[in-house]
Parts: structure tokens; sequence; C-alpha cells
């Protein structure tokens, strides 16, 4: 009795299941799929959004090994202090941890994440900066000479401005 229930249960799940897809897959026109417009990141993001979201996948990727590396160390701490007691052993002691031992071990994963995130960050901020330095166009060399003695000066406007045949007032030097 109990076997013939489970089996009419299962059938009752498949077909239901099976005529819920049904509808996905008509055959009659369907629109087409609106996909969003890909959009540079650059143009789209700020430096600071780009920085914070590099910052929270550092931070939350290092998370996890800095949670095992403290947890182990904590319980290596543990099994020392206790006279090496194989109740204490890591990774495979029969002595549980205290909520205080396991906030201890998360506040140092995530010290050290955090450590691992703004060390990130310096690097990129300092190879950015020295991009720009290196890219940014230098100050033109500007050099002035007096004008040749058997030469005239250019006939463009600005040059007759700034002739030094002319005085300040505009007049002709002897």
């Amino acid at each position: 009795m109990k076997q013939s229930f489970q089996r009419a249960l299962a059938l009752i799940l498949l077909l239901t299941c099976g005529l819920v897809a049904l509808p996905a897959q008509s055959a009659g026109e369907t629109a087409p799929p609106v996909l969003p417009e890909p959009s540079s990141t650059e143009a789209s993001e700020s430096t600071f959004l780009q920085d914070l979201r590099r910052g929270e996948i550092i931070f939350f990727g290092v998370l996890p090994f800095a949670f095992a590396i403290s947890s182990i160390s904590i319980d290596m701490y543990r099994w020392v202090t206790h006279d090496w007691n194989s109740g204490y052993a890591p990774l495979f002691g029969t002595v549980p941890r205290t909520t205080v031992e396991n906030g201890v071990s998360l506040a140092i994963a995530g010290g050290i994440s955090l450590i691992a995130a703004l060390v990130d960050f310096f690097i990129v901020d300092a190879k950015r900066d020295r991009a720009a330095r290196e890219s940014a166009p230098s100050a033109p060399v500007i050099r002035r000479s007096p004008w040749p003695a058997g030469e005239a000066p250019p006939a463009d406007e600005e040059a007759s401005v700034a002739s030094p045949a002319t005085s300040v007032a505009g007049e002709a030097t002897p």
C-alpha cells in the first residue's frame, strides 16, 4: 500500500513537471530575446566603483583560505597549550572550539583578507599613477632667441606683434 502511494505520487509529480514545461516549448512565434547592450566597463563605471569591486572580489576570494589557515593555527595553539592532548589535535580533535575561538578565527581571517585587498589597491593605484605620468604629454620646451641680424621676421600676424623691431606702443624703433 505504501509503495503504490509513493509510485502514484512520483507519477503525479513527473506529469506535473512535464506539463509545466510544455508552454515554454511552443512552436508559435516567439519574440527575440532582449539582451542588454554591452557597455564598456571603463565608460559606465567610475574608477572608485572599479576599485571597490576589485577590492570586494579579492577580500571574499582570500577569506576562505585565510579562515582555513587561521582555524588550523588556532587549533595548533590549543593543542600546544593543552600539553599535546590528542583531543585538541588540529582537524581531528574531539574537543570542539568555543564560540570565542571561532570568532577570533573569523576576525583574523577578515583582517588578513582586508590587508590583502588594501595591498592590492595600493599596488594598482601606484601602477595607474605611473602609467598616467608616462602617457601624459610632457610640457613643450620653448626656447627663445633673438632674430638673426640679416633676416626679417615672418609676415604673419602673431609674429608682427611679437617682433623685436617694434616697441611696446607699436612704433618702430630706430
